[in-house]
């Protein structure tokens, strides 16, 4: 089946997207510290990978930061940058692509569900990479690696507080 039968076939069957993490890095530049993420993934068995590492605010984070992803795709032997961008005005936000990754990062850290989320020291442990599946991926990104930049800036003078780039293999399973 070829990727354009595959994305046609998720908007007529029951289908889901299955995310692979593939690396967590820093960005090149990662911005002033205030919010300093330091997560990476270990391999915890043949078929199981964590998401694991400490994330430090130095400021409270809340509706005066937006978050920006940039989605570049691999392609032809190299990243094609800024194939997508998603800009959410504040970094308390439920719906969207990467929520359910806030959602689980939150929860397995300790950080409260409410916002903002007080400036502090966050653990994540034994978040198991399987639980993050991002069902609401645009049916028109067809099944590829992905290379998410997870920017957090602050509105008041766009400054760049933290990047974090994710790499991920992305697939519809029909169900």
């Amino acid at each position: 089946m070829n990727k354009t039968k595959a994305v046609q076939s998720c908007k007529e069957d029951n289908s889901k997207w299955d995310i692979k993490f593939k690396s967590i890095e820093q960005c090149k530049d990662r911005g002033n510290g205030d919010l300093d993420i330091n997560l990476r993934l270990k391999r915890v068995s043949k078929t199981r990978h964590d998401i694991e590492g400490n994330i430090t605010f130095h400021v409270p984070v809340g509706n005066e930061i937006k978050v920006l992803v940039e989605i570049s795709i691999w392609g032809n032997g190299g990243w094609r940058n800024n194939f997508y961008k998603i800009t959410r005005n504040t970094a308390c936000f439920e719906s969207s692509l990467i929520a359910h990754f806030y959602e689980q990062i939150r929860k397995h850290s300790g950080m409260p569900k409410s916002c903002p989320i007080p400036q502090g020291r966050y653990e994540v442990r034994e978040l198991n990479a399987k639980e993050i599946n991002i069902n609401n991926i645009p049916l028109y990104l067809v099944p590829s690696e992905l290379k998410l930049n997870i920017i957090h800036i602050r509105k008041s003078d766009n400054t760049r507080l933290s990047c974090i780039t994710i790499v991920v293999e992305s697939k519809v399973n029909l169900l």
